[in-house]
């Protein structure tokens, strides 16, 4: 088991981390230069079609991690057969996550360069330390789950945060105007 925590850690996790925060990194640095500029004219449709791009690319990464998996014995030749089992378990988790971490992820980026960067927090907080850990916790050390439902909380936890980041971020987009840019913009020669 130790050696799937280790394949999980130094392999599978990065994969999807890095094309998925740079995508919310650059969408961030999108918004932020349009809002900066005190161009809001296509800001929407800037944000959706960041939105959208991160969805392709999530698919993309889910897709890759299909590939992966195919791989695995030929990358770790030596690893033992209730490892290669585990893994067979808990594939499909890896190749949804990605997904709904994209599309989290982008969200994240964007509502934090709305100025919503508090309720980001508050929306990732309550994901990951109301519901998420404690239900882990409730599963693992009270009804002795399985080691899948450890690895099921994270898209689970990214699937509690999806509806809050898009019902935010629209509401953001839609009461997004010249009074909300200007509390945004600070001048130091004012």
């Amino acid at each position: 088991m130790q050696s799937m925590l280790i394949i999980d850690t130094l392999l599978i996790s990065p994969l999807g981390e890095i094309p998925l925060a740079a995508l919310g990194i650059a969408s961030a640095i999108s918004i932020s230069q349009s809002i900066g500029s005190k161009k809001l004219d296509g800001l929407a449709v800037n944000i959706n079609k960041s939105i959208d791009v991160a969805v392709i690319v999530s698919i993309i990464c889910a897709g890759l991690f299909v590939v992966l998996y195919f791989f695995l014995p030929s990358i770790y030749p030596d690893l033992e057969a209730e490892t290669y089992l585990a893994l067979s378990m808990i594939v499909p988790l890896y190749i949804f996550l990605p997904i709904v971490r994209g599309y989290n992820k982008v969200h994240e980026h964007i509502l934090r360069a709305l100025g919503k960067t508090t309720s980001v927090f508050k929306i990732n907080f309550i994901g990951q330390w109301v519901i998420s850990i404690p239900l882990c916790a409730l599963l693992i050390l009270h009804f002795e789950a399985s080691i899948f439902w450890a690895f099921a909380m994270q898209p689970f936890e990214e699937i509690v945060k999806a509806l809050p980041f898009r019902l935010l971020a629209r509401k953001s987009v839609k009461e997004f105007d010249q009074a909300k840019m200007d509390e945004l913009m600070y001048d130091d020669d004012k």
